[in-house]
């Protein structure tokens, strides 16, 4: 039901053991996600730009094959409840432009992400502690200081994107040690191109025996 009025859908728990997608996207009225405590096949959930959304229920926990989790544009969402932690096989999760401050500890242990996405989440300060099963990570415009030398953990990792990063201060040494790294896309030059110039500096001397793709705009 994408572009639905509504500001919650149905009260109580309804048997939705056979429910595959639910795709609420564009409700911009949306306060309150049902219980999704039966919701146990359930494997794509798109919920962006439910503008509106304040909370996640903490019976998605339930949901244990969800592959797929879209929270985009959920400006208003500030939080992940304990209960994601569950969600261990999860591949793609999208969490661009919410108001997210931290990634649930658990985080860790999703085993089959592929693919995180979190642009735009100027409140999140620390290097994400993703799984080392991660692939793909997108990182830009948010408010993360530093790479930490832990990266060297994440030897699937393939394309890094940490476009408009202003407060990225320090990158370990440590990316090179990733063998698998095909794509690093770095720019913090908005307000500070001094910043940029070092970086530049740095990978050339890094990568100066590898052949990589380094995109600055």
């Amino acid at each position: 039901m994408p572009h639905s009025k509504f500001e919650k859908l149905w009260e109580g728990i309804k048997p939705l053991h056979c429910l595959k997608l639910m795709d609420l996207s564009y409700s911009k009225s949306l306060k309150k996600i049902p219980d999704l405590s039966k919701a146990t096949s359930l494997e794509e959930l798109n919920l962006s730009y439910c503008k509106s959304l304040l909370e996640l229920t903490s019976s998605i926990g339930n949901a244990t094959k969800l592959t797929i989790f879209y929270l985009r544009g959920c400006l208003l969402l500030k939080e992940l409840p304990s209960s994601i932690g569950r969600l261990i096989n999860i591949v793609k999760l999208d969490l661009r432009d919410t108001a997210i401050e931290k990634m649930p500890s658990s985080f860790s242990t999703w085993s089959w992400l592929y693919r995180l996405d979190i642009t735009g989440c100027t409140n999140i300060i620390d290097f994400p502690d993703v799984p080392d099963s991660i692939v793909e990570l997108v990182l830009s415009c948010t408010g993360i200081e530093e790479v930490p030398p832990l990266i060297v953990n994440l030897f699937r990792l393939r394309k890094l994107f940490m476009y408009g990063c202003k407060k990225l201060k320090s990158i370990s040494p440590n990316i090179s040690k990733l063998e698998n790294l095909e794509l690093l896309a770095l720019c913090n030059r908005v307000g500070n191109y001094d910043q940029t110039s070092r970086f530049t500096t740095f990978f050339r001397y890094v990568y100066r025996r590898r052949l990589f793709h380094l995109q600055y705009h």
